[in-house]
């Protein structure tokens, strides 16, 4: 055998390799869901056997699955709002804090939706991190703390009408609506 066949041979074997790795990667890596989904729709079906143990939760799958969990227990979509703070001043003037480290990172718009960013989630869960993180604004906005009145912390959320409703309208969104979250 020439050398140049040999050199062809190996690479068509690397690269079938990469593409056996590739599919059996996608395959780890979906398989958990499946099952899940598997174990779940048995369970809906009220079926016995070793399929319902695919329902119960794996502690990586319970975290990708965060974002269908979340309208279980709230009446908002995930992707319609964006958490803000402000403070009142002693003079009566409202200030938007705004966390200038993300802001510098640079920011991604959405296009029909609000971001949903992880630390919202976080801090949506944990009242006590929200009070410490506009506490972190406050210091970062370069206010003095003897100066604020009164601390607001609110969901502005992002009303998206139905379709039919959207078609006689003309648009999908509505009004926004303003939710307070904690105010102190």
């Amino acid at each position: 055998m020439k050398p140049q066949n040999i050199s062809i041979e190996k690479s068509g074997i690397r690269e079938k390799v990469r593409k056996v790795f590739i599919v059996l990667l996608l395959l780890g890596l979906l398989l958990p869901t499946l099952l899940f989904n598997i174990g779940a729709n048995a369970e809906q079906a009220g079926w016995s056997g070793p399929l319902l143990k695919f329902s119960e939760p794996l502690p990586s799958l319970t975290a990708l699955l965060l974002c269908q969990r979340w309208t279980l227990f709230s009446e908002m979509s995930p992707f319609n709002f964006t958490m803000h703070f402000e403070v009142e001043l002693r003079d009566g003037r409202m200030v938007q804090l705004r966390d200038l480290d993300k802001e510098r990172a640079g920011k991604w718009q959405a296009i029909f939706f609000h971001n949903e960013p992880k630390a919202e989630l976080n801090l949506y869960s944990d009242p006590g991190a929200q009070r410490r993180y506009l506490e972190y604004l406050v210091r970062m906005n370069g206010l003095d703390p003897a100066e604020i009145a009164r601390r607001v912390i609110y969901l502005r959320y992002q009303n998206i009408f139905p379709r039919d409703q959207a078609a006689v309208i003309g648009t999908h969104y509505g009004p926004d609506a303003k939710y307070a979250l904690d105010s102190y």
